[in-house]
């Protein structure tokens, strides 16, 4: 996520803009951990023998619900890991992503917060899509369903409530499957915050987006511009960027990553406390209703933007176009040649 200077905003705007996410620190004995695990350097065996002995003693000490625990049983997935990468970095999107999945299971065990993946959809962007349909007047009249990502990071209670979308690609892809996935993943997480914000007056989200093993933390927030509700924009801000070693020379990573995806979780668990907050004040309220008058949750809030989503028959046709980019090795000029070939 590339960093935009906007020269013609207002001054009271820029100072908006001008924001910093903070990230969380990891605790002073994972340091130590770390730093005593880069000591052994090529010796993969001795870090997951030195790994091993200190887990037994959290274990022993009760500590398996600890920071500590959770990041080394992060990095220990990370280095029996290492043994399974291509040098070539042709491994299906499927192989990046359910490899990271596993550390989220691990990072998110207990938080309330959980993974929904496999294709599947935000519901907050079926609402977009329909409204799309209605102003364009497409022919398109199939039932309308939300974009597929890849995963959903959600709240889980009675209501499960989507928290972010996320992304992932294979590691050989052009820039411009690279910009059309980002692209997709910032107008799906715009709406959703908005929804968010309206049911439970949620200002911010934070979502991922990877291609490879190289992805991207990023925290996406409300910034009012003007005294009306409506007077909103979505701001992304970039967080740090996260990289999963694939070699045991690149292990020294791994700090960074962890402050990362400790980051997120913070944020995650943030989130999920207080849309789980409002869903209890919305069940009491909806109880009360029609004996005792309650305050309303959701009528100060923005209404969502207009998000514009390809139509799906001009989305197939793109689709191919990009793939056809996707396997290009030499040169843009080579894109015309394939297409003669192919005709």
């Amino acid at each position: 996520m590339s960093k935009v200077t906007l020269s013609s905003l207002p001054d009271h705007l820029k100072t908006k803009l001008d924001y910093i996410p903070k990230t969380s620190q990891l605790d002073p004995d994972t340091l130590g951990y770390i730093e005593r695990i880069l000591d052994f350097h090529s010796d993969v065996d001795g870090i997951l023998e030195y790994i091993m002995v200190i887990k037994a003693a959290l274990i022993r000490g009760h500590k398996r619900n600890t920071q500590q625990y959770t990041n080394l049983t992060i990095i220990e997935q990370m280095v029996n890991n290492l043994c399974l990468w291509s040098e070539k970095r042709d491994e299906s999107e499927a192989t990046f992503y359910r490899r990271f999945a596993s550390i989220l299971d691990t990072l998110l065990a207990d938080t309330g917060v959980i993974l929904a993946d496999g294709e599947t959809s935000l519901q907050s962007s079926k609402v977009a899509i329909a409204m799309n349909k209605a102003i364009f007047h497409t022919s398109d009249m199939s039932q309308a369903y939300g974009r597929k990502i890849d995963m959903i990071l959600k709240c889980s209670s009675n209501v499960k409530v989507d928290i972010s979308s996320n992304e992932w690609k294979r590691a050989m892809i052009s820039k411009s499957i690279k910009l059309h996935q980002q692209s997709k993943n910032l107008r799906l997480n715009t709406y959703n915050l908005f929804s968010l914000n309206t049911k439970f007056g949620m200002k911010f989200t934070v979502a991922m987006d990877f291609v490879g093993n190289s992805g991207y933390l990023y925290l996406l927030r409300l910034v009012d511009n003007g005294p009306g509700l409506d007077d909103y924009i979505a701001v992304a801000h970039l967080v740090t960027v996260l990289v999963i070693p694939t070699t045991i020379e690149s292990l020294g990573t791994v700090k960074d990553t962890l402050r990362g995806l400790l980051t997120l979780k913070d944020h995650l668990v943030s989130i999920a406390w207080k849309v789980r907050s409002e869903l209890h004040k919305l069940e009491h309220a909806s109880v009360l209703e029609d004996i005792c008058p309650t305050p309303s949750t959701g009528s100060s809030h923005p209404k969502p933007p207009f998000i514009f989503f390809t139509p799906k028959s001009n989305r197939v046709q793109k689709r191919k176009l990009l793939e056809l980019d996707d396997y290009d090795e030499t040169t843009v000029n080579s894109f015309t040649d394939r297409l003669q070939a192919l005709a």
